[in-house]
């Protein structure tokens, strides 16, 4: 019943906050960086009311891994909570999404004004080329690059086969890949938000001059074997 309460809390914020700050702030659209302040304040809010109203916190281990500089982070995907919070902790990546998020009223004018990669996933391989170049671009300006390499959610427990876009950007980009794995669909689902910690992972940088074979199985096996261990540990609740 607490929990249940606690998930409506933070639905209540969250909805409000994006409501109000999504009308409030409209004249930002104009600019990429206006709108990248405003979607700093808002996951500010929204990682507020993860902590406090939700119970829902997170622990980090192996930044020292992260290079200095642009890199590519190559994230396990459980939930919506590293497309928010995650993405608030790594200063903003442009994180490579799927196309159709940009069609969802407001909020996908947010996302295209911020300087996040879409991808049209029927396009093939031109839509590979596409996402290298604009990820190109954000390197050149200092910013890091997100990419899911399952493209979309799994359970946890669940394995899918990691798709060659991160290949690509490891191949096109000449930056670090930095894989991470987390936990957080232990904690997050569609409904219910449950307290604890989300662990997070950041695992040492892939070596660099890998075949697409060699890249994409050793990069599914570290963070898989890294998400596994995660997954097995005992959660701490409050």
């Amino acid at each position: 019943m607490i929990t249940t309460i606690r998930s409506a809390g933070f639905v209540t914020v969250q909805v409000i906050a994006t409501l109000v700050l999504g009308v409030v702030c409209l004249p930002a659209l104009a600019s990429e960086v206006a709108v990248r302040r405003v979607a700093k304040l808002w996951l500010r809010v929204i990682a507020w009311d993860c902590w406090w109203v939700a119970g829902l916190r997170w622990r980090l281990t192996g930044e020292a891994n992260i290079p200095s500089g642009p890199v590519i982070y190559a994230v396990k995907h459980q939930s919506s909570w590293e497309t928010l919070i995650l993405t608030l902790l790594l200063r903003q990546p442009a994180v490579v999404l799927k196309k159709e998020l940009l069609s969802i009223p407001l909020f996908g004018t947010y996302l295209a004004k911020s300087g996040m990669i879409a991808v049209d996933r029927e396009a093939g391989a031109s839509a590979l080329k596409k996402m290298v170049a604009e990820a190109r671009q954000k390197i050149d300006e200092g910013r890091s690059v997100l990419i899911y390499p399952e493209g979309t959610r799994t359970q946890p427990g669940e394995r899918r086969r990691y798709h060659p876009g991160v290949f690509a950007l490891y191949r096109g980009l000449g930056v670090p890949v930095v894989p991470v794995a987390l936990n957080s669909g232990l904690f997050w689902s569609k409904f219910t938000k449950k307290p604890g910690f989300v662990d997070v992972s950041f695992l040492p940088p892939v070596a660099e001059g890998m075949d697409r074979r060699s890249f994409l199985s050793g990069l599914e096996d570290t963070i898989e074997t890294e998400t596994r261990k995660l997954e097995d540990r005992v959660p701490t609740h409050f």
